[in-house]
């Protein structure tokens, strides 16, 4: 199992995973662990938190963070967690992301997940006139 970390700074990451569990059910989302970030947070309070969070839910795969937005506070305090095939930083979600990352993440190789990930996200992403 890979597990997995969603970011955000609002209580989206919490509502989203709230969804996620209405349709696939709650034991899909056993180890992913939403962490909403306050605004009186440090970067310490932000890296203490992940640290706690990695250690808790560390599974033989690894461990996935998501976050909102590369570049972000919170995107740049991750970087100091990646480590290859350990740690691995997905950078925007949506909740396509997160209902294949409930389906997959007890079954698939960290990197491989990623990738899936990857392609969900952009496969979701529709425009029309």
């Amino acid at each position: 199992m890979v597990g997995i970390i969603v970011i955000s700074e609002s209580r989206a990451c919490v509502e989203m995973l709230k969804t996620v569990q209405t349709i696939v059910g709650k034991k899909a989302t056993t180890g992913i662990v939403p962490l909403v970030i306050k605004s009186n947070f440090t970067k310490r309070t932000l890296t203490s938190k992940i640290n706690q969070i990695i250690k808790k839910i560390h599974a033989d795969e690894g461990v996935l963070i998501m976050n909102e937005i590369y570049g972000s506070t919170q995107s740049n305090v991750c970087l100091d967690f990646l480590h290859a095939d350990q740690v691995e930083m997905l950078c925007g979600y949506n909740l396509p992301i997160l209902l294949k990352a409930a389906t997959l993440h007890d079954h698939a190789a960290l990197g491989d997940l990623v990738t899936q990930l990857q392609v969900t996200g952009k496969k979701y992403i529709q425009g029309f006139k």
